[in-house]
């Protein structure tokens, strides 16, 4: 029925600057339906007036009051009727309970289902908790063992060793291929070197790991060895 959210609620209670005789606070919210509600409060008595007015309803206005969280009358103030009031204050529960006052809220009691602490609090608790137990369960983290770290670098050598096995195995076939297809060995040198070149950009921007020294040199040691002797051949 209406936008949810406390801090919704909490802003849409401005104090009246007017007090009503014998209360020394007031609240007025109106909700974004045009439906009224109003808080008096009277400290030294503990007592507090809730005041109800619903827009579909023609303006029909309730109030109801309180004494430390017992209601001592409900009135239909356009009849001028004494009668339970549940139904019409039950749906406004919460934006009643975002009534920015603690001393309010405690002398209401409940009645109404409205929270006896605001609900900003119950926000706050429930977040320091849910941060409180982040950090708990941060804390009692179970740290990796000896051999749990061991059989993690065993999996990741492993892996990176049959990487670079089967890069070079694929290179040098691409390679052979290149050379007995053109029978030019500055070919198969320029081929050797590109493939130390992709190799070593393969590992570091697609892998994201350092390129495998040894396999990138060899390549292009063969590729530089192949060419000149290519080049010097004629």
């Amino acid at each position: 029925m209406f936008i949810r959210g406390t801090e919704v609620y909490r802003s849409s209670w401005k104090r009246n600057k007017t007090l009503p005789k014998g209360f020394s606070k007031s609240f007025r919210s109106t909700t974004p339906t045009g439906d009224e509600l109003q808080v008096d409060f009277n400290f030294h008595e503990n007592l507090v007036r809730l005041g109800l007015t619903i827009s579909f309803e023609k303006g029909r206005n309730y109030t109801t009051t309180i004494k430390n969280g017992t209601i001592i009358r409900e009135r239909d103030v356009l009849n001028g009727v004494n009668t339970s009031l549940k139904k019409k204050f039950i749906p406004f529960k919460e934006i009643f309970s975002a009534i920015p006052d603690e001393d309010i809220l405690e002398t209401i009691g409940g009645v109404y289902d409205i929270n006896k602490t605001p609900m900003l609090k119950y926000e706050n608790e429930d977040s320091e908790n849910q941060i409180s137990t982040s950090k708990s369960i941060e804390t009692v983290k179970i740290k990796p063992t000896l051999k749990e770290k061991l059989n993690s670098l065993y999996k990741n050598l492993k892996l990176r060793i049959l990487d670079d096995i089967y890069d070079t195995l694929l290179g040098v076939s691409l390679c052979t291929a290149i050379y007995l297809h053109f029978f030019d060995m500055v070919v198969l040198g320029f081929a050797l070197g590109f493939m130390g070149v992709f190799f070593g950009v393969l590992d570091w921007m697609f892998r994201n790991r350092n390129p495998m020294f040894i396999k990138v040199i060899s390549f292009l040691f063969s590729g530089g060895y192949y060419f000149y002797l290519g080049y010097t051949r004629f």
